[in-house]
């Protein structure tokens, strides 16, 4: 069970001609909303990520990116369509904040993938108590100040590529199912019914930014990391 993780770092300033080759892979739809967008930073992190999606997909499907169609199931999730496709869809799931994209990629099963920037400051013990499960606030809690924040962003990371992976959007309580991490393993329990398998992993990208991998398996993942950005190329990390 293979997952590759394409990380793109935002650029402070993006070079025009770059910007200009992004914006041409744009479908009517994605322009409509990448136009609408007031601040610059944001209309250069939707030209990353949109680029990011097309340049990966394409090199996956053997198509030209600017050729390839998204639909969207009824809770949001994307997916390529498959009629304009030859042989197996890849599953796919992409996340971006300030400083970073990430596109997920799998061959074999439905993924689920979160990025967050681990230095930004958040009010980690309220929004714990407020949307995770009682147990994971009291593991956070039992934590040394100084660490609650960089623990928080695993669970913050884990919880939101659960939900992506699953595909239902917030049909799914994050406190409905309970992470439990130490150094080593990320064990979880799930209260829901009928819940399909998942396997997790947490690794730390770039190097400030979390990232949170959720697959649909039984098979623990094995994780590519490739760092690069789109028509400049990608090295694969260690």
């Amino acid at each position: 069970m293979e997952v590759s993780l394409w990380c793109a770092p935002q650029p402070h300033l993006m070079a025009p001609a770059l910007a200009a080759r992004y914006e041409a892979l744009l479908d009517a739809g994605e322009r409509e909303r990448w136009q609408r967008l007031q601040l610059a930073e944001d209309r250069q992190r939707f030209l990353l990520a949109r680029a990011l999606v097309r340049t990966v997909l394409g090199r996956y499907c053997e198509r030209e990116p600017q050729t390839l169609r998204f639909a969207t199931n009824a809770w949001g999730k994307p997916a390529l369509c498959a009629d304009d496709l030859d042989g197996p869809v890849p599953h796919f799931n992409l996340s971006h904040t300030r400083g970073m994209a990430v596109l997920a990629v799998s061959r074999q099963a439905a993924v689920g993938v979160d990025v967050e920037h681990a230095l930004r400051e958040v009010a980690a013990e309220a929004l714990t108590a407020r949307f995770f499960a009682p147990e994971e606030l009291q593991a956070l809690q039992s934590l040394p100040e100084a660490d609650r924040n960089e623990y928080f962003f695993r669970l913050w990371t884990l919880k939101e590529a659960y939900v992506k992976a699953l595909g239902l959007g917030l049909r799914i309580p994050l406190d409905s199912f309970v992470f439990d991490l130490d150094d080593a393993q990320i064990h979880c329990e799930r209260r829901e019914a009928g819940a399909p398998p998942l396997r997790f992993c947490s690794l730390a990208v770039a190097p400030h930014f979390r990232v949170g991998v959720a697959v649909a398996s039984t098979l623990e993942p094995v994780i590519n990391c490739f760092r690069g950005l789109p028509f400049e190329g990608f090295v694969r990390q260690t």
